[in-house]
């Protein structure tokens, strides 16, 4: 498969989950209490450079919790973002409607946000940095470039909140600790059922403060749900796993890349993937694709993309790869040629 896919068959992760727990005599959490699900979350503090951590049932939830409480914090309400934002695309505008807070779209389409989008016109109080951009091909800050980030929103009196649900993917391109990657955010959340390959949930970062007060809201938001052990177990157990093999998924991934970009009608984007996750430009329609992509599945076992999705070209089509476990199954040469089917 050239998409990020686990191949676990309906129920096989809950067996393993509850195997690898009684194996241990991990006891579950009430509440989000409990010495397993409080010592994940001190250990995930550690790892990315803050004081605490909290789990969260979803990303959603803990990105929209850290832009509340820095916004009544700062007094100002409006948020920068990516025009992709999660927030904008996927929320059903509850940034807006739940937490009155505004936002203020700051950069370009093609590119991630950089120091130079930090229009002083703008009253802004936080920004929020999607690491990697996913609608854009998973394109990242340079190193560089994320340092000057950080220091035009200090000079400014600006929150920074980092959208982490890719957050893992970073740290072979930036190939320095995660939490020297996070230094500087007042807030991170990460993600463990994306690549991690959890049953579901994430965790926000930050100050004992800022986690403390994110707990009330959780509470307020339904999420303090009676036990979230089975997520827990499951983003433990997948964990230490899955953070060795990422740099060989980026380096797969940019091998492919540009084996793909070899052909005279495919457009990779961008040019050299920064994580294991790119997207490729290709002629034909969403139909048209759709019904090769099954054909070329059932003539050679391999699925070449999920959802091909039109561009702004009338007659260009764009689908996204993300290397991982089930890619480990076929190589490089099959994967090529079962895509190339596609043209």
């Amino acid at each position: 498969m050239l998409t990020l896919d686990y191949q676990v068959d309906d129920g096989q992760e809950l067996v393993a989950a509850g195997e690898w727990a009684q194996s241990r005599g991990i006891l579950g959490d009430t509440y989000g209490r409990g010495e397993f699900i409080e010592s994940f979350e001190a250990r995930i503090a550690k790892m990315l450079g803050f004081d605490a951590g909290c789990f969260m049932p979803t990303g959603v939830m803990s990105l929209l919790i850290a832009h509340r409480i820095l916004a009544d914090k700062s007094k100002r309400r409006m948020v920068g973002m990516h025009p992709t934002s999660h927030h904008l695309l996927h929320e059903e505008d509850a940034y807006r409607i739940v937490h009155e807070l505004e936002s203020a779209v700051i950069s370009p389409f093609e590119r991630p946000i950089l120091a130079e989008d930090l229009d002083t016109s703008l009253d802004l109080g936080a920004i929020s940095i999607e690491m990697p951009v996913r609608w854009i091909g998973g394109q990242l800050q340079s190193w560089d470039q994320l340092q000057a980030l950080k220091r035009a929103a200090r000079s400014r009196d600006i929150s920074l909140v980092l959208d982490g649900a890719r957050l893992w993917e970073c740290q072979p391109y930036y190939d320095r600790p995660y939490a020297e990657i996070c230094e500087g955010f007042d807030a991170v959340f990460v993600s463990f059922y994306k690549m991690v390959g959890g049953i579901n949930g994430a965790m926000l970062l930050g100050s004992s403060d800022l986690i403390a007060e994110s707990r009330i809201w959780r509470r307020r938001l339904g999420g303090d749900v009676y036990q979230l052990f089975p997520y827990v177990v499951s983003s433990a157990m997948r964990l230490d796993a899955v953070l060795p093999k990422l740099a060989d998924y980026r380096n797969q991934a940019v091998s492919l890349c540009r084996r793909l970009a070899s052909h005279p009608k495919i457009i990779p984007l961008p040019e050299v993937p920064p994580t294991n996750l790119f997207r490729v430009i290709l002629p034909g329609t969403r139909k048209e694709l759709h019904e090769k992509r099954d054909s070329i599945l059932e003539e050679t076992g391999i699925w070449v993309g999920d959802s091909f999705r039109p561009t702004r070209i009338p007659g260009l089509a764009q689908v996204e790869l993300q290397i991982g476990p089930a890619y480990q199954l076929t190589n490089e040469d099959e994967a090529a040629d079962a895509f190339f089917k596609l043209i």
